[in-house]
């Protein structure tokens, strides 16, 4: 990894860059190390021919691809900011996010109506590139790059991080657990703190990236297949949907994974043992990290004691951890810098960051996310946790994976509800559904039991994978008025 101040330099100069370092599944195309090195700097001596300077606010709103590496890599470079914005938000979203950030120019991949000058992947981009070598901007303590959270509650937030903070969490993560001859599918968006560390870390590793212009479970098994992947970077609900593929999965050779990597969201049991039965060969990791605080905050013991299914792992060195009230706070040298749009009130007086996660940790110090504090719901005066009531419904045979939801009551605060993907080749039925509701009630007090089973065929995901328990939410709704429940 390049010793610069500035994120952009995350190629080693010194290794062989003949190597290849990406592969854009979405053209076939291969790039080596030399082409990703001389394409952001192109993307930086653009930038500055047309009268860009450093800490101007630059956006990106495209999907993965060859283009969106070198862009954000070239805007680093020249010291102005990348801005990173969700291909799935409204118009008006995307609007108030370009004048949050006090954007300049936007690069995308799309037909936006944008309120600044747009520079289109598809048919500009090679017009706007400047072909010679660049000489990064020092950036050590300014902004590199601002990703804005997913908005679940409607209340976008853009979290400024800077090129040192985000620079200490790569080179640690890539010391500890990538290689040269590592070769990682990453079909996360790299508009997002998941997809977008996966990418630099292998970059800064010295491995080769896979790269997905967007999730389908089909496409995923498809490519680590046809590329021999041995890395793959996902969050549960990506693998859920991948290990439903039950025929594809028959015919495809998958031994060359040897490690999987979820993040994002819980894992539980049975999506681990569902797991090892299609990749034998692959060790599994649980990953934990906050668009604010940074990606894969934990890893090894440093006694080398082996990391127990689901948990996270150790703190990393460097970081501190602990649970007040059963809330993790950290405190990481990878911290955002502020937020652009409001006051940070999750930061307490001695310097640690709130995350409003859940966890315990066992007598080894392994930390384990059981789930969001704001999740939780009362019935009846009881504190209702969903995720452990999701962890018991994924234990049933038959299901893939389950969603719990806190319905509002008029007597009981509020009572579960529950959403299930069932195993392929496995039939929904009312009787289904009785059969999984009587299994529930040996497990949890009548309280704790879902009193509907609704059945999916697929979770509806956001712009990010993860389960949009909004639109559930909404669904939930529609489904009780029309049978007179609300």
């Amino acid at each position: 990894m390049s010793h610069t101040t500035n994120l952009g330099d995350l190629i080693d100069l010194s290794k062989d860059l003949n190597k290849i370092a990406i592969i854009d599944v979405s053209t076939d195309l291969r790039y080596s190390f030399k082409n990703v090195h001389n394409l952001a700097n192109a993307v930086a001596n653009g930038l500055q021919a047309r009268g860009f300077k450093p800490q101007d606010r630059i956006a990106i709103m495209a999907s993965n691809s060859i283009n969106f590496v070198v862009t954000y890599l070239g805007i680093l470079k020249l010291g102005a900011v990348a801005v990173l914005i969700n291909v799935k938000l409204p118009p008006e979203q995307v609007t108030a996010i370009l004048i949050d950030s006090n954007a300049q120019l936007l690069f995308t991949d799309t037909t936006v109506v944008a309120l600044l000058p747009t520079i289109n992947f598809n048919k500009d981009f090679k017009e706007f590139l400047v072909h010679s070598e660049f000489v990064s901007h020092p950036s050590n303590d300014d902004t590199a790059f601002i990703t804005y959270t997913s908005g679940s509650t409607g209340a976008f937030k853009g979290v400024a991080i800077a090129h040192k903070n985000h620079k200490w969490i790569i080179k640690q993560k890539a010391k500890w657990i990538y290689y040269p001859q590592l070769r990682k599918l990453v079909a996360a968006p790299m508009y997002h703190m998941n997809g977008l560390s996966n990418v630099e870390l292998a970059l800064a590793g010295y491995g080769t990236v896979v790269l997905m212009p967007k999730f389908d479970p089909k496409d995923f098994l498809h490519s680590i297949h046809k590329h021999r992947v041995n890395f793959v970077s996902s969050v549960p609900t990506m693998i859920a949907a991948m290990l439903n593929e039950t025929e594809l999965l028959e015919t495809l050779d998958l031994s060359c994974v040897k490690m999987i990597s979820m993040g994002s969201a819980p894992t539980s049991k049975a999506l681990f043992e569902n797991i090892r039965l299609q990749f034998p060969n692959a060790k599994l990791r649980t990953s934990y990290g906050t668009t604010e605080l940074g990606p894969g905050l934990f890893a090894a013991h440093p006694n080398n004691i082996p990391i127990p299914d689901a948990s996270v792992g150790y703190p990393l060195a460097g970081i501190e951890c602990r649970i007040i009230d059963g809330i993790l706070q950290i405190k990481s040298p990878a911290m955002m810098s502020n937020y652009t749009n409001a006051e940070n009130k999750s930061l307490t007086e001695d310097g640690f960051f709130i995350t409003n996660d859940l966890f315990e940790v066992d007598e080894n110090g392994f930390y384990f996310c059981i789930g969001r504090a704001d999740d939780m719901f009362k019935s009846g005066g009881n504190a209702i946790y969903p995720r452990q009531i999701e962890v018991v419904l994924e234990l049933y045979p038959a299901i893939l994976s389950a969603v719990v939801l806190g319905i509002e009551d008029p007597i009981k605060g509020a009572k579960p509800y529950a959403f299930v993907v069932l195993k392929k080749n496995s039939v929904a039925s009312s009787q289904t559904a009785d059969e999984i509701k009587q299994y529930m009630t040996v497990k949890f007090p009548l309280s704790h039991c879902p009193r509907e089973i609704w059945f999916l065929e697929e979770m509806p995901l956001n712009g990010v994978n993860k389960i949009d328990k909004e639109k559930l939410l909404s669904m939930a709704n529609k489904l009780l008025y029309k049978h007179g429940t609300l």
